[in-house]
């Protein structure tokens, strides 16, 4: 029994690392918009690299963008990093989650040791159509915005 519970554990590890190798980070590219509580919001993603993406996200107040964060999206060895820096938020430190999981389109990020969000997820649902969701890593809490591709 220990032996086919390694086994599992192993493959699953294995199977994780592979997925985040070949994780397609060019999935964010572009400019993504929402109208959430009365307010424009939107991300923008560039690459700066083969294996780094840079977003900003900001939302309209009037005729002027207040920008909201930054995000550094990177494949660090087999690992898939989303650091994001949220003005005024976390004594202006950033803060770093995991890539935990990658399946058809929907991207998982966790860091169960940071107050909220622990779990960020991204799910590109159709052409030019993108959720994102931040929750309490168990689904509880959860803001959700529904992204057009502009």
């Amino acid at each position: 029994m220990t032996r086919y519970l390694l086994t599992t554990l192993l493959f699953i590890s294995t199977t994780a690392l592979a997925q985040n190798s070949s994780v397609p980070l060019t999935a964010f590219a572009g400019h993504w918009t929402t109208y959430r509580n009365g307010t424009t919001m939107g991300e923008y993603w560039v690459p700066k690299d083969a294996h780094t993406w840079l977003g900003k996200s900001y939302q309209l107040a009037g005729s002027d963008t207040v920008f909201l964060e930054t995000v550094v999206l990177a494949k660090q060895g087999e690992d898939v990093i989303f650091t994001a820096l949220a003005f005024g938020q976390n004594n202006n430190e950033a803060v770093s989650f995991k890539l935990t999981s990658y399946t058809n389109g929907t991207f998982t990020f966790e860091n169960p040791r940071h107050d909220y969000p622990k779990r960020i997820i991204y799910q590109f649902t159709g052409a030019g159509q993108l959720d994102a969701y931040v929750d309490d890593g168990n689904g509880g809490n959860r803001l959700a915005y529904h992204y057009q591709k502009k």
